[in-house]
């Protein structure tokens, strides 16, 4: 068996990077591959034992990892960074980018499934520095067939990848789309966030006609009186999207009354988002295979729930590694000294009670500002991230000022996605931000990365942070 290495050393200094980024490199080989959606379910052991069988590995830009028409012995887990699968054409024609990898994906698995030396069929390439696990075949594979369970939810999620290469970094968006919202416990806000995802995204959508509908289930019943309008099957709400009030039909489990609210809500509304208590995952579990996304929600008292429903929904053959998004709502003063959890995605602080009904003054800034970003992600646009240090200072004594880099950055995001935001993250750097859309995303990200390591160079920094949708890449 493969011997380990003692660390997992990265190739660059990475000094001036914050904390929380350096918290995820850093994070060690057995925290990493329990994230992997692959490993997910594995027994302890298991999961100890390729722990242990796993080398760690860092590439600098530009640098191959697997090389065409030659032998590859080893299944790769990319800790972070973006790698590049090209095939080399015909004589005389270039080479074709096949497929993007970033964060948590896997390269490197045909050879699972030769029964001789494997011959590698396209180029794998670091596209920023890369750091990544990798795992001898034969290693993997003798220890995944003491595991049948396991073995056959690797064979299905390979089999997935084998399906659909694709060419982009992101994929096209879906032309209708579901969106779950589901609250860990009674009171934590699901009317609020659903509602105000709803007008966000149909803020977001500004198409022709009203593109977004939001319903509740099992209590749809309460809307009128909620958004204080005359009882009415469907309600034209004042922020662009509508309400609908389904008439249940008691007689039916609930999976076949949602199936049956989502088949009519799909023939007249692109973008359907339904609230329903999390409790009743179990009920409805055959509908994640009509979902795009779904929202947890959860007080910070209750965020152990959250995260083991999470558990349970990437369980499911349906949903993909960027299907949940999780949201920590202080919706009682009591929760003020709770600390933020660090797995949240977004975080929602206490609010004054909110009048849902008010187009104008009805809904707090802080919460239509957290509400966009959600919006922008259900809505297939994507964050883009770059995080600048708030001061550099040289081995010589020496402070970089910081302030032309990051108004040149500003200029690269405004330019590549038509926005651009600057906001601080404690004392330790500044982050700018952009949404874009996934067209965008897709033709001009290298063009961004190329700027930040230009940008690099000018302030002297060994390593820069961006992420793309939560994934983190080292320029």
């Amino acid at each position: 068996m493969t011997q380990p290495e003692a660390s997992a050393p990265h190739a660059n200094n990475l000094a001036g990077l914050p904390a929380s980024i350096l918290a995820r490199i850093q994070t060690s080989t057995r925290e990493f591959l329990e994230r992997v959606p692959l490993f997910r379910g594995l027994p302890e052991d298991q999961l100890e034992l390729i722990a242990r069988m796993s080398q760690a590995q860092s590439f600098r830009r530009g640098e191959p990892i697997i090389n065409q028409g030659e032998p590859n012995r080893h299944i790769y887990f990319i800790k972070d960074g973006i790698v590049g699968v090209t095939v080399a054409g015909e004589e005389g024609e270039e080479e074709r980018v096949v497929s993007y990898f970033h964060q948590n994906h896997i390269f490197g698995e045909f050879g699972l499934f030769a029964s001789e030396e494997h011959i590698a069929t396209a180029t794998v390439t670091a596209l920023s520095e890369v750091n990544l696990l990798r795992i001898a075949h034969a290693d993997f594979t003798s220890t995944l067939n003491d595991y049948h369970p396991a073995a056959m939810e690797v064979a299905r999620v390979l089999t997935e990848r084998l399906k659909g290469p694709t060419d982009r970094l992101v994929p096209l968006p879906q032309e209708r789309n579901v969106f779950l919202v589901m609250g860990q416990n009674k009171g934590v806000g699901m009317t609020t966030v659903g509602s105000t995802l709803s007008a966000a995204l149909a803020k977001q959508l500004d198409g022709d006609g009203r593109e977004v509908v939001y319903t509740e289930y099992p209590d749809g019943n309460k809307l009128p009186a909620t958004f204080n309008y005359a009882e009415t099957e469907f309600y034209e709400h004042p922020e662009g999207f509508d309400i609908f009030v389904p008439r249940g039909m008691p007689r039916l489990a609930a999976v076949v009354n949602l199936e049956l609210i989502i088949e009519r809500l799909q023939k007249r509304y692109k973008n359907v988002i339904i609230s329903l208590p999390a409790k009743l995952l179990y009920d409805v579990a055959d509908i994640l295979k009509l979902v795009s996304k779904i929202v947890l929600v959860a007080s910070p008292a209750r965020w152990d729930s959250l995260l083991e429903t999470a558990e349970i929904l990437y369980a499911s053959p349906y949903l993909k590694e960027d299907s949940i998004l999780s949201v920590a709502n202080y919706c009682l003063p009591d929760y003020t000294n709770y600390p933020k959890p660090a797995q949240a995605d977004f975080v929602i602080p206490f609010l004054v009670a909110m009048d849902l009904a008010n187009k104008q003054d009805g809904i707090p800034e802080q919460l239509r500002t957290v509400a966009g970003v959600m919006a922008g992600r259900l809505a297939s646009q994507n964050e883009v991230l770059i995080y600048m240090p708030a001061t550099i200072n040289l081995p010589n004594g020496e402070q970089i000022n910081t302030s032309p880099a990051l108004e040149k950055l500003q200029w690269v995001l405004k330019d590549a996605f038509g926005n651009a935001s600057l906001s601080k993250l404690g004392d330790e750097a500044h982050i700018l931000s952009s949404l874009a859309s996934v067209n965008d995303l897709n033709e001009k990200w290298r063009h961004v990365l190329q700027q930040v390591q230009n940008i690099k160079s000018a302030v002297r920094q060994e390593v820069l942070a961006v992420e793309i949708n939560r994934n983190l890449v080292l320029v």
